[in-house]
């Protein structure tokens, strides 16, 4: 399994920073067996949940991606795989009476992010479900933050970042140089399969695809915030990022917090400020009616 086909022709919801630092990792070890045998671990996702007083603390740390494997662990990323699994664990678990998301993140893959969006959105009023984020709750990880009750942030924390991104690495010089010469034989039948991204028809056909999962993506959100798609996208930073403060006043997150001070109240059995409001329970109705 080669690493580079997570980095390329896939579309991302990430900030450009978390991309390029993967992609550095990826072109220092391509092939995830030799990683394996350089690392000398089994496969297997590093987050987990833990349990404090009845509170689920699921944590969304590093880049996301669909499923578990060793280059998740690598780079300490999630996998919504094992986010989705954990989730409905914790919410058919009868001793657990809260869910506390806690969000440090850049983003990662749009594949499947959407649905675990929608999953956690329709369990809304089951139990308390709250978003922490202390470092950074950008583009999928904000996705996810959307779908609680209510999102709390830290002072200094990075929120937003809504957007889908594609990249493709364009070696046909490269390969000109080094005398190779590329042959694609495609079926009469499928004249728009594999188009190429170096020409304006193939580079029209993917920006196609990135907006329409933006606009996925954008209308995700409006519903889980409880307001209309073109408020996001004329409030919500069109791709760029709020700070602590800056992100309540713009409305991506309900106020400013401390991870001890959201657990207490989960502990404690206050929704807090924001959870349950009118607009929150109406998304609630959409989405159960939706399924």
């Amino acid at each position: 399994m080669k690493l580079l086909s997570a980095m390329t022709g896939y579309p991302w919801m990430i900030t450009q920073q978390a991309h390029e630092t993967i992609a550095s990792i990826v072109n220092r070890t391509n092939d995830i067996e030799a990683v394996r045998a350089a690392v000398g671990k089994p496969m297997q996702n590093s987050r987990s949940t833990e349990i404090r007083n009845g509170v689920a603390i699921i944590p969304v740390t590093g880049p996301i991606f669909r499923y578990a494997n060793l280059f998740t662990e690598l780079s300490g990323a999630t996998s919504t795989q094992m986010l989705s699994l954990d989730f409905n664990s914790v919410m058919k678990d009868p001793e657990i009476k809260a869910i506390l998301l806690d969000i440090d993140s850049p983003g990662g893959h749009a594949n499947g992010l959407v649905e675990l969006m929608n999953m956690i959105a329709s369990a809304r009023g089951v139990k308390p479900i709250k978003a922490y984020v202390g470092g950074q709750g950008a583009s999928a990880a904000y996705g996810i933050a959307s779908a609680a009750d209510e999102i709390i942030v830290s002072e200094s924390a990075i929120v937003g970042s809504i957007g889908t991104m594609m990249e493709f690495e364009d070696r046909s010089e490269a390969e000109i140089r080094d005398g190779v010469k590329r042959v694609r034989i495609v079926s009469k039948v499928s004249p728009n399969k594999n188009r190429d991204p170096s020409t304006e028809e193939g580079l029209g056909d993917l920006q196609k695809m990135a907006d329409t999962l933006g606009e996925v993506f954008v209308s995700a959100i409006a519903r889980n915030r409880g307001v209309s798609a073109d408020h996001v996208l004329e409030n919500y930073g069109k791709g760029g990022v709020f700070v602590g403060a800056e992100s309540v006043t713009a409305g991506l997150a309900d106020r400013l917090g401390s991870f001890e001070g959201v657990l207490a109240e989960l502990s404690a059995g206050n929704m807090g400020k924001g959870g349950g409001s009118s607009a929150r329970q109406r998304q609630l109705n959409i989405l159960k009616m939706e399924e």
